[in-house]
């Protein structure tokens, strides 16, 4: 695990704004991938709607599915709040 898997393991703020930036900038896919799991693992709001663009945007599969299941899981998170 690296450094910035761990940061989004332990849901930290910090994580959110660097991986949003490699989410939407990078060009390499597995940056990407990478990316979006740590997102995922935030449970963070802030990373709905970049998660939601590279949804519509990325057209590589890995990273897609990455997308889609950390979206998932932020969904998961708030759902009980009444925002999905």
């Amino acid at each position: 695990m690296n450094d910035a898997e761990a940061l989004g393991n332990i849901k930290s703020q910090k994580a959110i704004e660097p991986h949003i930036n490699a989410l939407t900038t990078d060009k390499e896919k597995k940056v990407r991938e990478n990316a979006a799991d740590v997102l995922g693992n935030t449970k963070s709001e802030k990373a709905i709607e970049p998660l939601i663009n590279a949804l519509t945007t990325d057209n590589e599969k890995k990273v897609h599915a990455n997308d889609a299941e950390a979206f998932g899981n932020i969904k998961s998170q708030i759902s009980g709040l009444g925002i999905f």
